[in-house]
């Protein structure tokens, strides 16, 4: 139980860094929401706000992940990679909180591509998008020597994405009436 309060309190710690990167999220997420409104105007267009808004957030995800990944660490101060699966469990309280660390930063990926785009309703699109991605992240970090490419990370991120995945289609069978929820298991490409 101590080990679990100490590695929560670890996560709690580390989370902070990539939360004040929201501003310049933030930032980006509305400047693509203000452009995309002036230009629906403009054009004469219907402005879909549940799709923008949702194109904002994912817009303020990735540019927090980014500056997570790339511009938070100095070029060439990590360097090596890892192909050994579960080699960070259990290594250390640091390890341990980042492989949950990055469980967590890839849940709003599953999370809000499930709402954005209906093919990404599927666990097998959204989790190969996921975990595609992981990887080329995985490979730039090391390209770049900003981060450690391991396959636990990918693992970890595909984790995320997963339970990103899982959320909408949870709280809608929770929220669904029981005649509803075959089609609702059918819509999230449960078969």
């Amino acid at each position: 139980m101590a080990y679990l309060i100490e590695l929560l309190t670890k996560i709690s710690q580390d989370i902070m860094e990539p939360i004040s990167y929201l501003p310049y999220g933030l930032f980006f997420g509305f400047v693509f929401l203000l452009c995309n409104f002036v230009l629906k105007k403009v054009l004469g267009q219907r402005f879909n706000f549940k799709q923008n808004v949702l194109i904002s957030a994912f817009i303020t995800y990735m540019t927090v992940l980014m500056i997570q990944a790339f511009f938070s660490r100095e070029p060439g101060s990590r360097i090596g990679f890892s192909l050994d699966l579960f080699s960070v469990i259990g290594i250390s309280l640091g390890e341990d909180a980042s492989f949950v660390e990055n469980i967590i930063m890839f849940i709003p990926f599953g999370f809000i591509l499930t709402l954005l785009i209906q093919i990404f309703r599927n666990a097998v699109y959204c989790m190969g998008l996921g975990f595609t991605f992981s990887v080329f992240l995985e490979i730039l970090q090391l390209i770049t020597k900003r981060g450690y490419c391991q396959i636990d990370d990918v693992l970890a991120n595909t984790a995320g994405v997963l339970i990103g995945w899982a959320i909408p289609g949870i709280f809608y069978l929770l929220t669904t009436k029981k005649s509803n929820k075959v089609y609702a298991v059918k819509s999230m490409g449960v078969q």
